[in-house]
């Protein structure tokens, strides 16, 4: 196989340090700060139920807002150290 899945089932309770903790145990750490699939695989990950997550006070939901800064800049921040980016591949 090329490639790793892995399914995410979003509910009401569903947050992004949830969410993110799901999506960065499935990636391993390549180099300095990247982050990809195990070996030379790419990620596939299926979510169901996108839009249940909790609408915050802001009118947003923080679990889909994690997913477009993901897919708009390929990283995250570390959340113990906010200064610290983690670039993700594959």
């Amino acid at each position: 196989d090329d490639f790793v899945s892995q399914a995410i089932n979003n509910n009401n309770y569903t947050s992004s340090f949830a969410l993110q903790g799901i999506i960065m145990g499935t990636l391993d750490k390549r180099s300095g700060r990247t982050y990809g699939p195990p070996g030379n695989k790419k990620c596939v990950f299926f979510i169901d139920d996108l839009n249940m997550p909790y609408v915050d006070t802001y009118d947003t939901q923080s679990a889909i807002m994690l997913l477009t800064q993901m897919i708009s800049y390929a990283q995250v921040y570390d959340r113990a150290a906010l200064e610290e980016k983690k670039d993700l591949i594959d």
